[in-house]
């Protein structure tokens, strides 16, 4: 562990400032230093989960365990200075289609929930995101003719895809936007957030294999 504050590595700060959100910076620089070791458990400042019964005809794949535990197993820089984790009631749509989630500065995901099983969509899948919905197993159907999409979800299916590409994408544009510091707008261009936050997909995916092994 590092002997200065200023000098604690990240997954060492995210599990202090969660583990004792309030503590005082001198009083956290004595416990380092050793002269003060006294320790009281303060409240947890991990981040709020608020979970909404979905709307007719949408489903929400995750739980708010699904997300504890996905949060566990990723430590404590995923979580740190994130305020609440979203789970919506409606779904939503853009020009180019389902919208799965959002982060909103500085500190909120919202994840919204998605069309009813088996999703017909009205035009054909990009490659890359029909090779993340075959990933996780979806069955996806396409009529060229017609342009149109078929996608059927098995329900494990769609949740690890929301956790692993929705979800980790999303705290990836968080875990870059909070590293420097509490801002209100984004630290780049937002071509580049995106760029950063996708690889965030895999890296949580080989995080979390590694803490609870294959499933």
């Amino acid at each position: 562990m590092s002997r200065s504050l200023h000098t604690q590595k990240l997954d060492v700060r995210a599990e202090r400032r969660l583990d004792r959100p309030y503590s005082k910076r001198q009083a956290e620089a004595d416990r380092l230093s050793g002269r003060d070791v006294r320790y009281s458990a303060a409240t947890s400042c991990r981040p709020r989960i608020e979970w909404q019964k979905p709307l007719s005809g949408t489903w929400q794949p995750l739980k708010v365990r699904d997300v504890r535990t996905f949060l566990k197993s990723l430590g404590p820089p995923a979580a740190y200075g994130l305020r609440v984790i979203r789970l919506k009631r409606e779904s939503a749509f853009s020009a180019e289609g389902i919208v799965f989630a959002e982060y909103v500065m500085p500190g909120e995901i919202r994840l919204y929930s998605v069309p009813a099983n088996p999703w017909e969509l009205p035009f054909i899948l990009a490659c890359a995101d029909r090779a993340a919905f075959e990933r996780h197993g979806a069955r996806v159907e396409v009529d060229f003719a017609q342009e149109q999409t078929t996608v059927r979800w098995s329900a494990d299916g769609l949740k690890q895809f929301v956790l692993y590409e929705v979800l980790a994408h999303e705290l990836g544009h968080h875990m870059l936007q909070y590293r420097k510091g509490k801002r209100t707008e984004a630290v780049c261009r937002w071509s580049d957030h995106e760029r950063r936050a996708h690889l965030h997909s895999p890296r949580a995916f080989k995080t979390v294999r590694m803490v609870d092994g294959p499933q």
